[in-house]
């Protein structure tokens, strides 16, 4: 019986050795990518995706909005080397914010429509996963470090706003394309972070005064400047207006859709309107020719009175 069991013992060992794991397939940037992404829609959304591909480039801002459609998420990425952008096309999304409220995925396709701010709110917690998993999984490869000063700021409202928010940059871009476990159908996922600027020489006075030149007239242009639009004034006594009534009307004398004004907050003029609508909200158009400025109106003599008086 020793035999046999000392025979057996061996044998098995024998078996073992050929089933046994071998060691874990070394972590690539790719890898790192599609683990990170896998693992947020997991655990966040509950959805069991299966990466496909991913890539890393660089390219300009010019080729990076080529690739993004209108009906994609995008989110801000604040860095230390400015704003970035994080998108999702719409089947990615659809699968993500279906399996958040439903718990189960979309059976047809999404129709086309534009994302909005409860899509956001219900993507960003998985960005956020994506980012945290892409950090801890890149150490020790060529994205080591990459996004560790990345955040997901706001929404996007739509493709058109991407450029009055992205600066005039070289981007690195990493993309993920994944299988959403219906049918053959896909979603992909982009990523997109400035890439640093270029140091300039510390001892450069030219350098340094252009860059303290730039950054005071970037503080300046981002300033708050409130601006009011006016399209009459006018002077009452204080009689006149205990009697106001609903119902009753203020003539105002010369005033036209044309005359409205433009003014900064110590009432300096700086433009000229015109009164209208735009996707059926009140609107001001600044005319390109200044008009003849109004002279000061009268105060009125009389009120009309009240409707039905």
């Amino acid at each position: 019986m020793a035999d046999e069991r000392g025979e057996g013992s061996v044998l098995w060992r024998i078996a073992l050795r050929g089933v046994r794991p071998g060691p874990e397939p070394p972590v690539t940037p790719t890898r790192a990518l599609r683990i990170a992404l896998t693992r947020a829609a997991e655990r966040v959304a509950g959805l069991p995706l299966t990466a496909l591909g991913a890539g890393d480039e660089v390219s300009a801002l010019a080729d990076l909005m080529a690739r993004l459609e209108d009906d994609w998420l995008f989110l801000q990425v604040p860095t230390a080397d400015g704003v970035g952008l994080l998108a999702v096309d719409a089947p990615l999304l659809a699968a993500l914010t279906g399996m958040q409220t439903r718990g189960t995925l979309p059976e047809q396709e999404p129709e086309p429509r534009p994302p909005t701010a409860a899509d956001a709110a219900l993507c960003a917690p998985v960005a956020s996963a994506f980012l945290e998993e892409l950090v801890r999984l890149a150490a020790g490869t060529a994205l080591e470090g990459w996004g560790a000063s990345a955040r997901i700021g706001a929404r996007v409202a739509d493709r058109r706003a991407l450029g009055l928010v992205l600066p005039e940059r070289q981007f690195r871009m990493v993309s993920v394309s994944a299988w959403l476990g219906v049918g053959e159908r896909q979603g992909n996922i982009i990523l997109a972070l400035p890439e640093p600027e270029a140091p300039h020489p510390a001892g450069d006075a030219t350098t340094r005064g252009a860059q303290w030149t730039r950054a005071l007239s970037d503080n300046v242009l981002s300033a708050t400047v409130p601006v009011s639009a006016i399209l009459h004034r006018m002077r009452l006594p204080l009689s006149v207006i205990e009697g106001f009534a609903p119902g009753q009307e203020l003539r105002l004398p010369g005033v036209r859709v044309t005359s409205v004004r433009l003014e900064a907050a110590d009432r300096s003029p700086v433009g000229q309107g015109r009164l209208g609508q735009s996707g059926g909200m009140r609107a001001l158009r600044i005319e390109r020719e200044a008009l003849p400025e109004l002279g000061p109106t009268p105060a009125p003599t009389a009120l009309a009175a009240p409707r039905g008086a």
